[in-house]
């Protein structure tokens, strides 16, 4: 099966925040007219740092028109060579390879008629818990708007959500301490979120803060590992807090 056309096209959808995320939708043909979708997610992180979309689908076709889709391998093995991993969390080569990735996957499933599931070697559960996002909150004020929110989307049948930390750890504290009082039992927090805006010095201080309600795990808390494993290591035995190992699984790949 032979990849024939590749297209590219931008959509932008609304959150409830009102902020406005940039998608691009990946449509891969083959040269027997099947077709499969996938996506390169959420490129609103640098607004300023974009693709040329239409420079970028050139390109794509140019690499991959006439490979045979089936051949996973080569695929993944011509896009990481053309598309090499920046070494951030935001890179746009990583998007570049996510959205064909999902749309081959997508395309050689419909090919043969079965779930992507079946291609990845089976299915191993019927669904899956999916987080609601809580934004990174500036100021006191915006606790009980956010709590409302939990308190709406709990109605909608999210009971989990990820809760973006670190800009007010004041809003951050009081966020968690009246929401344990308002939810504790009927949600829980699947992460602490950072994303990566303190140094390891400051996002050590600020876990340790918040250390009393440890959630599930704590993702991108700085983006450099080499200090953060330090202070773990010189801290976990004395003090109350994540264990060294969750600390190496919760920091963002690739940081030095």
């Amino acid at each position: 099966m032979e990849i024939a056309r590749i297209s590219l096209y931008p959509i932008a959808i609304s959150r409830r925040t009102g902020v406005v995320n940039q998608h691009v939708i990946v449509r891969v043909e083959a040269g027997d007219g099947c077709i499969g979708w996938g996506e390169m997610s959420d490129l609103s992180h640098l607004p300023m740092y974009q693709f040329d979309l239409p420079q970028l689908e050139q390109s794509l076709n140019d690499l991959l028109r006439g490979k045979d889709a089936r051949n996973l391998v080569a695929i993944e093995d011509d896009m990481l060579r053309f598309y090499p991993d920046e070494g951030h969390k935001y890179s746009r080569s990583g998007l570049a390879r996510q959205g064909i990735d999902l749309a081959v996957h997508d395309l050689l499933a419909r090919a043969d008629g079965v779930p992507v599931s079946t291609l990845l070697g089976g299915q191993l559960r019927d669904r899956i818990k999916v987080c609601y996002p809580i934004f990174r909150m500036r100021s006191v004020g915006e606790v009980g708007p956010n709590l409302d929110r939990v308190q709406e989307m709990l109605g909608e049948g999210f009971d989990l959500i990820r809760l973006y930390v670190g800009a007010n750890l004041e809003a951050d504290e009081l966020f968690l301490a009246r929401f344990t009082d308002r939810f504790e039992g009927r949600v829980s927090i699947k992460s602490l979120d950072f994303s990566n805006l303190l140094g390891w010095r400051q996002a050590w201080r600020a876990t340790q803060r918040l250390w009393p309600r440890w959630p599930i795990l704590c993702s991108s808390r700085a983006s450099r590992l080499r200090g953060i494993l330090t202070a773990w290591a010189s801290t976990a035995a004395a003090a109350p807090g994540p264990s060294p190992s969750t600390s190496i699984t919760s920091i963002t790949a690739g940081s030095s």
